[in-house]
Formats: C-alpha cells, structure tokens, sequence
C-alpha cells in the first residue's frame, strides 16, 4: 500500500486504495486487462493464421513423404503432424481469448509438440550430418539442437501463463475478503 500523505484524511485514503484494489480486480476478472496482457488481435491472428496451416497442411498431405516416427513401427506423415499442432494452436488461441492464462499454457503445449516433431522428424534435407550415433538408425543430427528454440519459447509461455493464474488467484483472494 501506498503511504498517507501528510494532509490526506484517512477516509480519503482508504476510499482511494479501495478503488485501486477494486479497478486492479475488475482488470483481472476478463483476464485482459491491464499493460501485461496479450492484445486480442494477436489471438485472432494467432486463429487465423493456424486455420491457414491446418488447411495447407491438409492439403499438402498426398505430396510429401518426410515421415514423423511415433513409435519405432507406427509413423505419420509430417504434414498430419503439422496439422495435429495447428489444431492445438487453434484451439488455444480460441480459448485465448476469453482466458489468457489458458491460452499461454495452450500455446506452450503446441510449442512442446513443435519440438517433439522437430526430433521425432525422419530422414529429412535439413537434417545435417550426424554427430553422434546411439544406434544404427538412431542420432543426435547437426540441426537437432534447434529444437531447443521452441522449448524456450514453451518455458516462457507456462511461465507468463502460471503467473497470471497466480495473480487472478490473489487477486480473486483479495476480492472474496473485502465482500
């Protein structure tokens, strides 16, 4: 809380910080509120711009033949596992929408998926050499590291969507008490 000024009365100031409290928890109950949140414009993008994947990808089905190793007897082509991450993010960043927090922890997800892809990915262009051998058909390639990027990307995204679940919680904890 903030100091009482000197010539400030005590109702005065307890009408004022009651306000704040009160405005900060009107910010938080739509959960986009305040200069930290994810503008709405970025979700919608984020809708439209999956929906165009989902259908690329789709489309792109029959035409490529890179396959993702989901078992070492099951695969799936990289385009169907390019789809199933679009969809999580569609559907994230409908959910974004109206619950920020969900919608963070959803896009980190997608994020993990992206970098399971990236490793699961079989023999590709983009592979690069072999730097080390585990088995005869199994290595850590030159680009393998780069899936390190979208595992960063997941780690800030649950950071900043456990944080604003943690603010709603004292936020919410704050507003219970003052009823």
């Amino acid at each position: 809380m903030a100091p009482r000024s000197e010539g400030e009365s005590p109702e005065r100031y307890h009408r004022t910080m009651d306000w704040t409290t009160e405005r900060a928890i009107d910010l938080l109950k739509g959960d986009h509120g305040g200069p930290n949140s994810v503008p709405r414009r970025v979700w919608n993008w984020l809708v439209v711009g999956s929906g165009a994947v989902i259908v690329g990808s789709l489309l792109a089905r029959g035409h490529y033949t890179v396959r993702v190793r989901v078992t070492p007897e099951r695969s799936m082509s990289a385009p169907t596992a390019l789809t199933v991450v679009a969809v999580i993010v569609f559907v994230a960043a409908l959910i974004g929408r109206r619950r920020e927090a969900a919608g963070l922890l959803g896009l980190a997800v997608a994020c993990l998926g992206v970098a399971t892809v990236w490793l699961l990915l079989g023999n590709h262009r983009f592979e690069g050499p072999v730097l080390m051998n585990f088995s005869r058909s199994h290595g850590l390639h030159l680009t393998d590291p780069l899936a390190s990027v979208p595992l960063a990307f997941a780690a800030l995204l649950a950071a900043r969507g456990v944080r604003r679940v943690a603010v709603r919680r004292r936020f919410g904890a704050i507003s219970q008490s003052r009823a």
